[in-house]
């Protein structure tokens, strides 16, 4: 297997140059960082058999410590693949594949451009047009509270919101029926769940949503009506599944959730203010292991919480951590100074000495971390108890109905969630903010498929 060095004028993605932009309708970005043809690029070879083909992938997988995203669908025939290496904005890896019967003869043309996860465009000037610049990040730019939604819409056309959005905004306000965005036909989902994280708190201010849960989430949780209170939007997405908050006079908050059917993050901080809600105190019993990785997770700091969590798991005693905490300390690059159990750990994740920039504590860290995520992923229990805390947290979920007609985007209703529902494998990342060259957070949570 080698990765692949072609001519410019080469087509498809096994034509693409390190660093070419990729970006999806979230309005995150992704760049190329390699292509690579399994089990080599010689034409028409193959894995002896498709069995021997899934222990490759599975390989793949654990080295890197991410699931593959397939572009097309596995067949028994499969037996070799390729696998496109991308680098998010946030210092992570995404890993996409391609299943092949064999090698292709013309590994160049073999991947067409358009061949890539739903949602994801490559960055030519039609993909950079489709970025939205419609988020609260993109038009609020500040985490003040906003008593009344004129305020909150000052805020937004001074911030240079165009007349379009602005119209569609205010009429929202008002309290129509219909909210009518036009001209933006071709940014449908943009409109729907980017530019959905302002329209849901509007709607309930100006009492367009009034269904039974929205009014029962105001009953419980915020005691008095959502024109009273004041709302804000977490601008550097620490809270995560929430999208912005009502704020009542005396404090009460409820987060308001749009993130629509598509996978959602969570953090420690969501799970962490669930269970420790008041109402919540029986889960704290019930889920007392739970709860104290989710603690440790809280209180520790990102550099201790995977080390204290490994040793409490077994992963790791307090010799390895302690040498862990040295080499971070005095930076050491030298593998030959490692003991055995720290070699061992060292190479869990296809860890190589010879990568540029690396520093071996923060290996070791990093893969301690990936092997507590691992342990805590095949957790049944621990994955109950994160969803049990969810389902009890004061967020009310809010799904936009929006339409294209004649060429503008009509917002046509809402549906609402309350409580939240969250019912889908709750899985702890550790790849995202745990590299081999720097610390960047704690553990993040996803929430994947089946979640509301």
């Amino acid at each position: 297997m080698r990765a692949f060095q072609f001519i410019a004028e080469a087509k498809g993605v096994f034509g693409r140059k390190k660093g070419d932009t990729y970006v999806n309708d979230n309005g995150q970005s992704a760049t190329f960082n390699r292509a690579e043809m399994y089990p080599d690029t010689k034409p028409n070879n193959a894995y002896k058999d498709h069995a021997t083909a899934l222990k490759a992938v599975e390989r793949i997988q654990t080295r890197t410590g991410k699931e593959i995203t397939w572009v097309n669908q596995e067949k028994p025939t499969n037996n070799a693949f390729a696998i496109m290496f991308m680098d998010t904005e946030e210092g992570d890896v995404m890993l996409w594949g391609r299943w092949y019967r064999v090698v292709p003869a013309n590994v160049i043309s073999s991947w067409a451009n358009n061949e890539i996860p739903q949602g994801w465009l490559w960055s030519s000037k039609t993909a950079e047009k489709s970025r939205s610049g419609m988020t609260p990040q993109d038009l609020i730019k500040s985490e003040n509270k906003f008593t009344s939604a004129d305020e909150l819409l000052q805020a937004i056309e001074n911030n240079g919101a165009s007349p379009e959005i602005m119209e569609g905004l205010r009429m929202v306000a008002s309290g129509a029926k219909v909210a009518v965005f036009k001209g933006l036909g071709d940014k449908l989902t943009s409109v729907r769940d980017h530019l959905g994280e302002i329209i849901s708190p509007l709607a309930l201010m100006s009492g367009i949503i009034r269904d039974t849960n929205s009014a029962n989430a105001q009953k419980d949780i915020l005691k008095t009506n959502y024109s009273s209170c004041a709302v804000w939007f977490p601008q550097n997405k620490n809270n995560n599944l929430v999208d912005s908050e009502f704020v009542a006079p005396d404090g009460h908050t409820l987060g308001v959730s749009t993130k629509g059917d598509k996978g959602a993050k969570a953090s420690v901080k969501n799970i962490w203010d669930a269970m420790n809600e008041d109402k919540n105190a029986s889960l704290k019993k019930k889920y007392k292991h739970a709860v104290s990785i989710i603690e440790t997770i809280a209180n520790e700091g990102q550099k201790m919480g995977p080390l204290v969590l490994g040793e409490r798991l077994g992963i790791i005693d307090s010799y390895l951590k302690e040498e862990i905490l040295h080499h971070i300390d005095s930076k050491t690059n030298k593998p030959q100074k490692m003991s055995q159990n720290a070699k061992k750990l060292f190479i869990a994740f296809g860890s190589k000495s010879s990568s540029p920039g690396y520093n071996i504590g923060l290996v070791l860290l990093a893969n301690c971390a990936k092997s507590v995520a691992k342990k805590l992923n095949e957790d049944t229990k621990f994955q109950e108890a994160c969803r049990a805390f969810l389902n009890q947290a004061s967020i009310i979920q809010v799904y936009t109905d929006a339409k294209v007609v004649g060429g503008d985007v009509h917002i046509t209703g809402f549906r609402t969630v309350y409580p939240p529902k969250f019912d889908g494998r709750v899985m702890i990342d550790a790849g995202k903010n745990y590299t081999s060259t720097a610390i960047k957070g704690k553990f993040s949570f996803d929430i994947g498929k089946g979640a509301s």
